[in-house]
């Protein structure tokens, strides 16, 4: 799954929307869709809209246990 896929993801099973994040971050509606809309993101801006969804990104062993509500991206 891409990172941008598990925001999405994340935005649907908490009855949100783009502009939500947009709001929360103080960016524009447009600029937080573009970046949901990309193949690839960066890791600072994808933890900024995670950050306000209650998700942060972790680098963990291959073989540890994905926790409940987490998400693998490619």
């Amino acid at each position: 799954m891409l990172a941008t896929d598990a925001v999405k993801d994340i935005l649907k099973k908490n009855d949100l929307t783009s502009g939500d994040i947009a709001k929360k971050i103080g960016k524009p509606t447009r600029m937080v869709w573009d970046r949901l809309s990309q193949q690839n993101i960066s890791v600072s801006r994808l933890n900024e809209m995670l950050a306000v969804l209650g998700y942060k990104v972790v680098i963990m062993p291959t073989d540890a246990e994905l926790p409940e509500g987490g998400y693998e991206v490619e």
